[in-house]
């Protein structure tokens, strides 16, 4: 969870959505002055450079922090496959957004993102 004490502008909010914050939503899809997040992970080894995981996320991101509601929180869920290569890990995820939309997303390397 983050609050900010002053206005931000948007370059500096904080941001949600996407595989490394909330999966099934889109990179930055949520921008607000708090955020609150949660996930549940668990990863299971394949074989050799691979493995899968499963993920279930929750988050949302509100204009000021006076408004955060715990009933306005977006949920979703997720699978993903990950292999460890010489240059970064790959990802290929797939995510379901609590309001129906499907999405997949591959990614190569450590996702860069900012400190809350």
């Amino acid at each position: 969870a983050g609050v900010q004490d002053r206005e931000l502008t948007a370059s500096r909010a904080f941001r949600l959505g996407g595989p490394p914050t909330l999966i099934g939503y889109h990179e930055e899809e949520f921008l607000g002055q708090a955020v609150a997040a949660a996930r549940l992970w668990h990863g299971i080894p394949v074989t050799g450079p691979l493995s899968l995981r499963v993920l279930a996320d929750t988050g949302w991101a509100w204009d000021r922090p006076g408004q955060m509601r715990i009933r306005e929180l977006r949920g979703a869920v997720g699978v993903g496959l990950r292999a460890d290569l010489p240059m970064g890990p790959l990802y290929v995820d797939y995510g379901r957004a609590a309001n129906g939309r499907d999405l997949w997303t591959l990614s190569l390397g450590f996702p860069f993102t900012r400190p809350w």
